[in-house]
């Protein structure tokens, strides 16, 4: 008759239990490769997305900038144009005023 001690049980059974466990990974890893190189072509894919968002970002900055420039050269000729207008305060309302006399002179040959 064959006698087997508690600690030659309890070796076979970590032995059976380590070698369960050896498959287990290997059957885990097995499928986890087509995920990690998914997860590597969707990593590649961020990385191109980026570098055109930041190509993107400098372009609009040179946009912005050109905007601000235009936007400055616009304040300045508009302030031109305003202190120009105010300083000819009585020409403006002289031309202002034989405008409105000569349409008011052709109103009432019109009329009759």
């Amino acid at each position: 008759m064959i006698t087997l001690s508690y600690l030659d049980i309890l070796i076979a059974v970590l032995l059976i239990a380590a070698i369960v466990m050896i498959i287990y990974i290997i059957v885990l890893l097995k499928n986890l490769l087509p995920t990690v190189k998914k997860l590597q072509t969707i990593t590649d894919d961020a990385g191109e997305i980026i570098a055109v968002a930041k190509e993107s970002i400098d372009g609009v900055e040179e946009i912005v900038s050109d905007v601000k420039t235009t936007a400055k050269k616009v304040d300045n000729s508009m302030s031109s144009v305003c202190s120009l207008i105010d300083g000819n305060k009585n020409t403006v309302s002289a031309v202002t005023n034989l405008v409105n006399s000569t349409a008011s002179i052709a109103n009432l040959f019109k009329k009759k």
